[in-house]
């Protein structure tokens, strides 16, 4: 080392300038940061640490490269879970809009077989026939023609839940039907299609119609011939095959005899294309030998079609072996020591 002018080494001062400047520099910083707090307290701002100040020059940075927004989730549901939970809104005070997407989604669902939906809309369908009401919107919405469609599925597809769900839908065409004033003839077409859908599946549902339809026939003849028109022969002979009950075959007899007593122009037509209504009322007939009043009832019906003179009727009568039936009937009472009731009955079947 060089020496110096107070004989020290050169080094040595250095070292012991730069220890006097290292020892000054803290006391200078911290006055300095001193100063700076005073001077925001006496603005107003409080001082910033150290995390805020990178916070704040992240900020910065970020506003400084156009802002980075946070992308928002979207949460996703399938269309099967949505229809689920639309199931579960629908009741009898559903608007009609609700009730044609229930029917359309139960009908598409049975075409898939798919027996979520099919449980779930059944279920729905269910709550919407509870009130007359809200049978009336799905009648209008044709939702009968849907429900039996699923109901013919097999049980694990789906048809058990229809199956389920017809029985409020029964109890809601019968009440219906009890409920229906005959004097509206509007109300025939709509009479005539729940039966012919519903009184061959349940027999409460054809015991009502076949009531609502006499209630119709015997208010105007009119009425009598409006129904024929619209199939009542074709939908009596379905509920005629489908159930044998003695008194609903019986009460079946009687409208049948109360439509048919009209003009032959008026029965004729209907009759021919139906001819093999005769064939089953002449079974039911067999079924049942010892029932003399449903045997009145039937023997009737077949002497107000032979007075008709239509060939077609009457050959349809002999191979039916109405008068068979008739000499059975007569020997029954005769045995049974009723001779009067025998004379009575050969008198009113000719």
């Amino acid at each position: 080392f060089l020496p110096s002018a107070g004989g020290l080494p050169l080094s040595r001062g250095m070292s012991r300038r730069a220890s006097a400047g290292a020892s000054a520099s803290p006391s200078r910083k911290t006055s300095t940061a001193s100063q700076r707090n005073e001077g925001r307290r006496s603005s107003g701002q409080s001082p910033k640490s150290p995390t805020a100040a990178r916070r704040n020059s992240s900020a910065t940075k970020a506003s400084a490269r156009g802002g980075l927004r946070r992308r928002s989730s979207v949460v996703t549901f399938k269309e099967g879970s949505a229809d689920v939970d639309f199931f579960g809104t629908v009741n009898a005070q559903s608007t009609k809009q609700d009730i044609s997407k229930l029917l359309r989604l139960l009908a598409d669902a049975t075409q898939r077989s798919d027996k979520e939906i099919i449980v779930s809309a059944c279920k729905a369908f269910g709550r919407v026939c509870e009130t007359r009401k809200g049978f009336v919107k799905v009648l209008k919405a044709q939702g009968v023609d849907v429900l039996i469609q699923a109901a013919q599925l097999p049980g694990k597809q789906g048809g058990d839940a229809a199956m389920r769900a017809s029985r409020p839908l029964c109890q809601a065409a019968s009440d219906w039907m009890d409920a229906v004033d005959e004097v509206e003839f509007t109300e025939i077409p709509d009479l005539m299609n729940i039966t012919r859908q519903l009184g061959v599946f349940d027999e409460g549902v054809a015991i009502s119609a076949l009531c609502a339809m006499e209630r119709f026939g015997l208010h105007r003849r009119e009425h009598a011939a409006a129904m024929l028109d619209a199939g009542a022969l074709a939908v009596l002979h379905r509920i005629i095959g489908a159930h044998r009950n003695p008194e609903l075959l019986q009460d079946a007899h009687i409208l049948l005899y109360r439509l048919c007593d009209l003009p032959a122009e008026t029965v004729l037509p209907q009759l021919s294309e139906e001819i093999d209504l005769v064939k089953t009322v002449s079974e039911g007939l067999s079924h049942a030998p010892l029932n003399m009043r449903l045997q009145l009832s039937g023997l009737r019906l077949f002497s107000l079609w032979s007075k008709l003179g239509d060939r077609k009727v009457l050959n349809a009568i002999a191979r039916a072996s109405a008068q068979a039936a008739l000499q059975r009937a007569e020997g029954d009472l005769q045995r049974s020591g009723f001779v009067h009731a025998a004379d009575w009955l050969s008198a009113v079947a000719g």
